[in-house]
């Protein structure tokens, strides 16, 4: 397995290329399957899996920018990440020149049908040109959904909407994603790290979400989601954000480094910390929490199901004291994760979403809570796992089997 960022002449580290061709080689074999004749993508993390086009944040909102696959072409990206796209392909240079450009007009702005003329025209010599004028296009993550049908019905061309089965593709992934999550695991770490030897009593809450950023800009990750850090009553039920509020010696401290980054690849991790030591409640509430955290990593094999995770932990809201299953979805749950932070499939312990197969080459953030009700605390853990041929791998390697206390006076 990969770890290098850095590529040398005697270590090729994580083979970017091999990566590109493998996510589009999925992409391609979808379409194959779906019966689709062109797709096209908006989605900030779908166009970095089919070309590795990346809209920054700036960019995204306007949806501007798009990847367009033709069955037997090579991908399309229209940039507006700079103001010449010939400067643009210098950077990709595994595409043909002349398909990186940037004057196919579309997006959340594009209000009229002469705005998305340019864009129709395209797809239309696509499908010409490359004979699947039978085959539906595939629209995913479309900025202009029902516009942009009835453009297409117009011209008595059929639409699909693939979003779920990229999401299948997405999630296999391959030996050197993997690696990239590895290291966006250790990133975490280090981030989090961090953020335990600043405690001290009377910091506040956004005081160590700072010091998480500015370690994640440090190591060169190209995506950063500030970590939520929650702190004494604010613990339970859990909030997933962070306040200038300071935390007090023997508070317990939930502190969330979710979507930390490398190479667009995320993982998640949680831990719970105190400044001082712990109660024997705090203690017995975390207990709790990490048995549920066990359980579902235990439940976790090649050809189980989400169902058989789910099955893994309490079916009623009883348990965290309450009678609603709505007040306690996020108590014990999991999702896919890599290139998108909250991908699918999505499952808790309450919700009855259809079972997903379990196969090598998954990885899932899990998520448990545990905390009395009407208490000012709770104990939460987050882990990044990988399904392997044995069964499951945690990437998140930071301890947890107690409550990490912070000693004072020494």
């Amino acid at each position: 397995m990969p770890y290098s960022q850095i590529a040398t002449d005697r270590n090729i580290g994580i083979d970017y290329a091999a990566m590109r061709n493998y996510r589009l080689s999925r992409v391609r074999e979808m379409m194959d399957r779906c019966g689709i004749g062109v797709l096209v993508t908006w989605d900030a993390w779908n166009m970095r899996y089919i070309n590795a086009g990346y809209p920054t944040v700036p960019c995204r909102w306007a949806a501007t920018m798009l990847s367009i696959l033709c069955r037997g072409d090579e991908p399309i990206l229209n940039a507006t990440t700079v103001m010449d796209p010939f400067r643009l392909k210098d950077y990709y240079p595994w595409m043909p020149a002349d398909h990186v450009v940037k004057n196919i007009n579309s997006g959340k702005m594009a209000f009229t049908e002469p705005m998305w003329a340019g864009f129709m025209d395209k797809i239309e010599e696509l499908r010409k040109q490359f004979g699947v004028e039978e085959l539906p296009v595939g629209l995913d993550a479309c900025p202009m959904p029902q516009l942009v049908a009835e453009l297409f019905a117009k011209r008595g061309i059929p639409v699909v909407v693939p979003t779920e089965e990229l999401r299948e593709t997405r999630s296999i992934k391959s030996v050197d994603e993997i690696a990239c999550m590895k290291i966006s695991a250790a990133i975490a770490e280090s981030s989090l790290y961090e953020i335990q030897k600043a405690m001290h009593p009377a910091i506040r809450e956004n005081d160590l979400v700072a010091i998480g950023v500015r370690k994640q800009y440090f190591h060169g990750t190209d995506e950063v989601v500030p970590p939520a850090v929650a702190s004494g009553w604010r613990t339970n039920p859990m909030h997933c954000d962070y306040t200038d509020r300071l935390i007090m010696a023997g508070e317990l401290t939930a502190v969330h480094m979710d979507a930390v980054c490398f190479n667009g690849y995320k993982t998640s991790l949680g831990r719970t910390f105190v400044i001082g030591r712990a109660s024997q409640e705090q203690k017995d509430a975390y207990a709790q929490a990490l048995k549920l955290m066990r359980d579902a990593i235990a439940a976790i094999r090649p050809g189980r199901t989400t169902a058989d995770i789910q099955a893994a932990w309490p079916d009623s809201p009883v348990f965290w004291g309450y009678s609603e299953a709505d007040d306690v979805r996020r108590c014990a749950r999991g999702h896919g994760i890599g290139l998108i932070f909250e991908d699918g499939p999505w499952f808790s312990a309450l919700d009855g979403h259809d079972p997903v197969t379990l196969q090598s080459g998954m990885t899932f953030a899990l998520e448990t809570w545990y905390g009395p009700k009407g208490a000012d605390f709770g104990a939460s853990i987050k882990e990044t796992v990988l399904v392997t041929e044995e069964g499951c791998q945690v990437l998140t390697q930071y301890p947890v089997d107690q409550i990490i206390e912070i000693p004072l006076g020494q």
